[in-house]
């Protein structure tokens, strides 16, 4: 099999593929020093927001804690006030 075109044409009609050529084309690729800045800013940005994310787990499981012991010191405190009143009187 031939890899030549099958309408008989030559490749001279195509134009200079030369950098000025490769400059014109509407869509530009990115090169491999700004592609892997760009993905080393994503991965940072990952990682600060996995971070951020586990610091807020963090909290909420410790406001939880508080949460779940905070009646129970209300209670306490409010029944050793009115002890405290009661003895005085």
């Amino acid at each position: 099999m031939s890899s030549a075109p099958q309408d008989g044409g030559s490749f001279d009609d195509l134009p200079p593929l030369d950098d000025d050529w490769v400059n014109q084309a509407a869509k530009r690729e990115e090169s491999a020093d700004e592609r892997s800045a760009r993905l080393r800013r994503i991965a940072a940005e990952h990682d600060r927001l996995q971070r951020q994310q586990v610091a807020e787990r963090q909290s909420a499981v410790a406001q939880r804690s508080r949460d779940k012991w905070r009646p129970w010191i209300i209670a306490t405190a409010i029944i050793a006030v009115l002890a405290l009143v009661f003895m005085v009187l």
